[in-house]
């Protein structure tokens, strides 16, 4: 019982905090620098992993 209950909660952890964490922190990020990746649109592409990882 207790490896299927690790192995529930992991998946399901994991899968929520994966979906949903990646996408706010990209919208959190382009909000924020919203006037930046305009003038500067192909910085903003090649950088947009340098974020991510931050």
């Amino acid at each position: 019982m207790g490896s299927r209950e690790w192995g529930t909660r992991g998946t399901r952890g994991q899968g929520d905090r994966g979906t949903e964490g990646v996408p706010i922190t990209n919208y959190l990020l382009p909000i924020t620098h919203s006037p930046l990746p305009i003038p500067h649109s192909p910085f903003p592409i090649p950088h947009s992993q340098i974020p991510v990882f931050c």
